[in-house]
């Protein structure tokens, strides 16, 4: 990733607390024969051991780069387009402001066993209400069946990598007019953006 020192974020506290906040990350990984692996996979955080866990179908072609491949990981945080009407001139051109962070490491597989923790640990994560769904409502037969047919992955991260574009580069008063601009459109992408922003 091109990292501009303007954008360039080498937090690793801060760089872990956006991947837990994004989860759903594209990991990406590379066959012997060269060919790129792209895969879609909600991922687990463990800032404190240097480790992304997740899970993918035994069928998707991943599943072959797991024992030892390298692979990267990458979290999109908020993003979004910057006009240059909201500039203090018009004479710019467009652009596309955002977060992002890139973790790149050895992946191993999990023993079932720790693959059984890993799912409960998602679910836990992401579950939310009174009454939130819980590892033990499946019974243990089917349970044993689904967990044949996927495999989980620890990633070891040994680089880690993040840019936060945010308009570091512009004139105070550039900002201003951008800040000003995800005010006023209010999404929630926006306030995110202005949130990073401040921050």
């Amino acid at each position: 990733m091109y990292v501009p020192a303007a954008f360039a974020e080498g937090d690793s506290t801060r760089l872990y607390a956006i991947a837990a906040a994004y989860p759903f990350a594209t990991v990406v990984g590379v066959h012997p024969d060269g060919a790129p692996e792209i895969a879609h996979v909600p991922l687990l955080v463990d800032a404190d051991r240097g480790v992304l866990l997740g899970h993918v179908a035994r069928r998707n072609p991943l599943a072959s780069l797991l024992a030892g491949g390298r692979l990267t990981a990458v979290f999109h945080g908020p993003h979004g387009y910057v006009s240059p009407t909201w500039y203090a001139s018009r004479a710019d051109v467009p652009t596309w402001n955002y977060v992002t962070v890139h973790a790149r490491g050895v992946a191993s597989e999990l023993a079932p066993a720790e693959l059984l923790k890993l799912l409960a640990r998602l679910a836990a994560v992401h579950e939310a209400g009174p009454r939130p769904w819980r590892m033990n409502e499946v019974p243990s037969s089917d349970l044993a069946e689904m967990l044949d047919v996927i495999v989980g992955f620890a990633i070891r991260v040994e680089d880690l990598t993040g840019k936060l574009k945010l308009g570091q580069n512009r004139r105070p008063e550039d900002l201003a007019g951008v800040r000003d601009a995800l005010r006023r459109r209010d999404g929630e992408t926006d306030r995110a953006m202005l949130a990073w922003m401040k921050d």
